[in-house]
Formats: C-alpha cells, sequence, structure tokens
C-alpha cells in the first residue's frame, strides 16, 4: 500500500495529475512512485518487449489509469537512426563516441553497435492524437536526445509545471546537446532550475575506474580525499512561482505542489501555498489544510533518528572532533572541494 496516496488525493483536492515518462523502460522511478495509481501516466518505451511487460506490470498492479506508447520521441516526425548499443539502455538517436566516453566510461556498454532506422513522432503529436491536452509532469531519460524531446512539447511544455532530464557533462555521445543548450530554452519557458543530481567518476586505467583510488592512492573509490569529475547530472526544473500566481489556477497550483513534495521541496511547497492565501486565491481554512499536508508527507518521509535535532547536533559535533584530533596528531586537512 502506497502511505502517500491518500495525502496526494487530499492535495488535489480532486484535480487530475498528467505524468510522461520518456524512456520508460524500467517503469517510474523509485522517486516518481508515490504517484502511481493516481496519476495518469503515459509510459513512452520504443521497445516492444518492454513495453509490453510495462503493460503487463500495471494491469498487475490494477493501474487503470496507465497508458504505455511505443512511439519513439524525438523533435519532429520523420524516419531517423537509432543506435542500438549492446546494452540497450544505451541506445539512442545519438551515436555514442567521444574521447570522455573512452577514457571514462566503459565501451562494452556502447559496442558492437547496430544502426536501425526508426520512425519518430514529436510529443506534442502523440498526445494531441491520444486526446490528452497536457503534461504536467515529465521526466525524460533518452541518452542524450532530451533537448529534442523538450522540443517536440511544442506548446505543451508552456502548460507543463516539472521537466525532469538528464544532461552529460559533456556526455557519451556525438554532438550531444549540454546544459548551454537546455537551459536557455526551459528559462525562456518559464521555468526554474531547483536541482542537479550529478554523477561523478573517475578516469579509467588498465579498464579499471577504480584504478587510481585504490591501486595507487590506495583509498576507497568515493574516498571525499579524491574529487571525481562530474559525468553526468539529473535536472529537475518547475514552472516559475510568479508564473503560476499569476495564471490565477488554483488546481495547477495543487498540482504544482505534490509535485514539489514528491522531489522533496516541501519548502517550495509552503511558499507557493502562502502566495496563494496572500492574493486571495484560497482562504485560510484550505490554506491550512494544505499545510498540513505538506507536513504530514514530509513526516512520511523522515529519517526518525538521523533527523532528530540533538542528535544531528551530536555527530555534527562529534566529526568535528575527530577531525581535529586527526589533524593535531596524523597531520591531516580536511579541506576537500568535493561534498
Amino acid at each position: 500500500m502506497n502511505p502517500i496516496a491518500p495525502i496526494v488525493k487530499r492535495m488535489l483536492s480532486g484535480s487530475d495529475l498528467i505524468l510522461v515518462d520518456v524512456g520508460a523502460a524500467m517503469g517510474l522511478p523509485l522517486h516518481l512512485s508515490p504517484l502511481e495509481g493516481i496519476a495518469q501516466v503515459c509510459y513512452f518505451e520504443p521497445g516492444t518487449d518492454a513495453a509490453e511487460a510495462l503493460r503487463r506490470r500495471n494491469a498487475e498492479r490494477g493501474f487503470a489509469n496507465s497508458r504505455v506508447f511505443t512511439d519513439a520521441l524525438s523533435d519532429r516526425t520523420g524516419t531517423q537512426t537509432l543506435y542500438v548499443t549492446n546494452v540497450p539502455t544505451g541506445s539512442s538517436l545519438l551515436k555514442p563516441g567521444g574521447a570522455f566516453m573512452a577514457d571514462m566510461d566503459d565501451p562494452a556498454y556502447f559496442f558492437p553497435l547496430k544502426e536501425v532506422a526508426v520512425q519518430t513522432s514529436a510529443m506534442s503529436e502523440v498526445l494531441a492524437r491520444e486526446g490528452i491536452a497536457r503534461a504536467d509532469a515529465v521526466k525524460i531519460d533518452v541518452q542524450g536526445a532530451e533537448l529534442w524531446v523538450v522540443q517536440g512539447m511544442g506548446p505543451l511544455l508552456q502548460k507543463t509545471l516539472c521537466v525532469e532530464m538528464e544532461v552529460g557533462f559533456p556526455g557519451c555521445y556525438l554532438e550531444q546537446p549540454g546544459f548551454g543548450s537546455i537551459d536557455p530554452l526551459m528559462t525562456a519557458a518559464g521555468f526554474v532550475l531547483f536541482d542537479l543530481k550529478v554523477a561523478n567518476l573517475h578516469r579509467k586505467k588498465e579498464g579499471r575506474a577504480d584504478y587510481y583510488p585504490t591501486r595507487v592512492f590506495r583509498v576507497p573509490y568515493r574516498s571525499k580525499s579524491l574529487t571525481r569529475r562530474i559525468g553526468e547530472a539529473d535536472m529537475v526544473y518547475f514552472r516559475r512561482s510568479d508564473l503560476l500566481i499569476g495564471d490565477a489556477d488554483m488546481n495547477a497550483i495543487h498540482r504544482t505542489m505534490v509535485l514539489h513534495c514528491t522531489y522533496g521541496f516541501f519548502v517550495e511547497a509552503l511558499d507557493l501555498n502562502d502566495r496563494a492565501l496572500a492574493v486571495g486565491l484560497q482562504n485560510a481554512a484550505q490554506h491550512r489544510a494544505l499545510t498540513a499536508a505538506v507536513i504530514e508527507w514530509q513526516g512520511r518521509t523522515s529519517d526518525v533518528l538521523l533527523d532528530w535535532v540533538p542528535l544531528a547536533h551530536m555527530l555534527e559535533k562529534a566529526l568535528q572532533l575527530w577531525r581535529r584530533i586527526q589533524s593535531k596528531f596524523f597531520g591531516r586537512y580536511f579541506t576537500p572541494w568535493s561534498s
């Protein structure tokens, strides 16, 4: 049973929520699971076997409001080349290659490579065909072609409340659009970058990513004394609060607050709730009910032990003491860039 479901339903206040998952072979990621069975989820998975597995899974779990599409999404309708990699989850409309891939990743993940002609579609066209008027939240993981999928949203992007996508720094695909191409588009469309979940890694030697940490420096791979390079990041964008308030659409504000909480932005949810009260979009009783729901949701996700404030303070003091001891008696200096 989903313990968050009753809270989500209260916060939506009868409004529906539409979630689009592009690159959905494994189903919704864990952080979006509180929305399963409540949101209408549109899965896009071109792999026929993976798509059928998704349909069976959703049917077994009773998710009647989910739909699985096998359309390959891009910025346009037409024929494009799909580069099918040795491990299927690496397949992309972009060709793998480049120095970063050779130095930092495992070529066996990508090669041998097969080129297949596929028909691509723009998301706006597919959803219009299916009678779906909007996409409240969109999660995109298509191995470097995320920008094309966003561009294919067309007017849908102006109604969207949240977009999660992956970006490479610089990535393992040739001519892969980077952050400098994606962020200006999202900013111009009225979005603000809320967070980056960064994946960092070490350069390989002799085919081993842990060669330098374990063999040369004699420390664990994730030692804080060694800064790892950024490889890619999952970004999450939200529509600007001033635009939401200006639209005076409380249903959209309810949906945005749910999405804020889904990603752990409980503070942002409360701030948006306060703004809606300040401009008269809701009354005091409605504001109190939403505030209570946000606080209850956060309480269901907090760590009972580690989020206990006295213990957190004691652990912080103990760590500071331990580092002073190491500095004084062992000559260690803790000033790393990495966190």
